[in-house]
Order: structure tokens, then C-alpha cells, then sequence
């Protein structure tokens, strides 16, 4: 039996927000819906156990309402510092994201670590992470406005 090639993929952005503010972004499902989305996709409908064990939902509408599918489970909680979910491709595969928050100054720089994805997968999940990243930092924003 031969082994599928695999990659990882890191992505790393700046927010303007302190770790706690971008670490709750992540605590529900309605703040999550509010940028877990990527490629073609213009919005989210998301739900999410937040706890270690909890099983996370994500539904991506494109063009025409097009509905992409994505399934996890979080594997471990660290307020404001990390997050660890097992990103469920199909009922026999399945890999590990990371999310670190490390405060700089009054910002926090996020780090994407997208470990075990099938190699051709690789630059995919790189620009969907990007993508990501660029709708939470646009959340931060919006959640913390008065």
C-alpha cells in the first residue's frame, strides 16, 4: 500500500487586536459564520460545541447558493494562546489545524499551521487560509466597535 504524499501549509497575519479579542472569534458559532469562509464563498452558516471534543460544522455558500460542506472537531482549547481542530475532509481522511495567538504589542500575530493535507491540496488550503484570515481580521474589527 502506497502513502499519499503530504504537505503542510502555514499561514501568518497580523491583527490589531489583542489576543483575547481574536481568540473569541473563534468561541461560537455566529462569530465564526462571521469569516470561516473562503474561495468562492460570500458568507458562512456555522455550528460549533466549543469545548475539547465539541464537533464543528461549516456550511460555504458560493455563486447560486452553492453549498461546500466542512466538518472538525476540537482536539485542544488554550485561552488566547492556541487551538487545535481535526479537519474532517471525508469519512478516511482527516487532518490537523492550528491556530497560535501571540500578542505583539497591541496586536496579535495569528499563525495557521494546516498539517497532513494531501500534497496537491497544499496550495488550496494556503489561499483559503489567507482568505480566512483576511475575513477574521475584518471581524476583530467590526466586534470590537462599541
Amino acid at each position: 500500500m502506497n502513502a499519499k504524499p503530504v504537505t503542510k501549509v502555514v499561514v501568518r497575519r497580523s491583527l490589531s487586536a489583542e489576543p483575547a479579542a481574536v481568540f473569541e472569534c473563534f468561541s461560537s458559532a455566529a462569530m465564526l459564520a462571521k469569516w470561516f469562509y473562503a474561495g468562492d464563498a460570500t458568507r458562512c452558516e456555522a455550528q460549533s460545541d466549543f469545548r475539547v471534543g465539541g464537533a464543528l460544522l461549516f456550511r460555504m455558500f458560493g455563486p447560486g447558493d452553492e453549498v461546500s460542506e466542512h466538518r472538525g472537531r476540537w482536539v485542544s482549547i488554550e485561552p488566547n494562546e492556541r487551538l487545535r481542530l481535526l479537519w474532517i475532509h471525508d469519512e478516511q481522511a482527516a487532518s490537523l489545524v492550528q491556530f497560535d495567538f501571540e500578542p505583539a504589542g497591541a496586536s496579535t500575530r495569528v499563525t495557521v499551521s494546516h498539517t497532513d493535507l494531501p500534497a496537491d491540496m497544499g496550495p488550496l488550503f494556503e489561499q483559503g487560509w489567507a482568505q480566512c484570515l483576511g475575513h477574521l481580521a475584518r471581524a476583530v474589527t467590526e466586534n470590537s466597535k462599541p
